[in-house]
């Protein structure tokens, strides 16, 4: 049976929620609630929820995204036409986040777009979505509030803010192993992209063509050439996908326009 963890009107319906499994095996969820403050709902126990942030930090129902870094979550918020980003310790619930100063605010955010995050071994986060261009979009960010971006794509070849993924091979679990603290490009990956270099990552987007593409960035903010997977059918119109001027918003106090 499913069990409510939080008071009733805590998030708006619909309201994106992040889930992640910290190191010491706690549940941990988080979620931007109707009152536009950033809330953590800690092992799954009813009740067991905290605001980690004022009222106000975000629009209501903003998109969430979360991922584990060594023994700490990095938690990401869309916020202000952009991202914002805090390492959660989890020592106790509602405590122990630690917020990265201001982020970044690009103009091709799609704001109110899903969004893809990866954690690296040398503490960086990358931020991945489809921006308000049609092309894939990549932000690197450090606790201590440095941030890179990058245009991995051509223009024009998603839809904005949906139908995409990101993942981070981190078979290598030594410190700085991710691929953002490397010297050399990730293009050494396999020809079909199944094996790609310890720390690379590796990026999938639902392309207009009506394809699955992937897609793995460099540390230099270069890109190798974005291909269809192998074995991919042959593409049909992806409707669904176009771009839409009628997509729904949300306001500040949660309701959908």
């Amino acid at each position: 049976m499913p069990t409510a963890l939080t008071p009733a009107k805590s998030a708006p319906a619909g309201a994106p929620v992040a889930a992640v499994r910290g190191p010491s095996g706690r549940l941990l969820a988080y979620y931007v609630g109707g009152n536009g403050a950033v809330y953590e709902s800690c092992g799954a126990v009813a009740g067991s929820y905290a605001a980690v942030t004022g009222s106000g930090f975000a629009p209501a129902g903003s998109p969430v995204s979360a991922a584990l870094i060594g023994r700490e979550v990095v938690l990401t918020v869309e916020s202000a036409g952009g991202v914002s980003s805090a390492t959660d310790d989890a020592p106790m619930c509602g405590t122990g986040l630690h917020w990265w100063g201001p982020g970044p605010h690009p103009k091709w955010w799609t704001v109110g777009g899903d969004f893809a995050t990866v954690g690296y071994t040398d503490g960086e986060v990358g931020v991945f979505q489809s921006g308000n261009d049609g092309a894939v979009h990549a932000l690197w960010g450090t606790a201590a509030g440095a941030w890179q971006e990058a245009t991995l794509t051509g223009t024009g070849v998603a839809s904005p803010g949906e139908g995409l993924a990101a993942t981070v091979n981190s078979a290598n679990s030594a410190a700085g192993a991710g691929i953002r603290g490397a010297s050399v490009r990730s293009a050494a990956a396999s020809p079909n992209a199944a094996s790609p270099t310890l720390g690379a990552t590796s990026i999938f987007y639902a392309g207009l063509d009506g394809y699955v593409h992937t897609e793995h960035p460099a540390v230099d903010g270069q890109s190798d050439a974005a291909v269809a997977l192998p074995g991919d059918p042959q593409p049909q119109p992806w409707r669904a996908a176009q771009p839409s001027t009628s997509r729904p918003t949300r306001s500040t106090n949660g309701r959908t326009l």
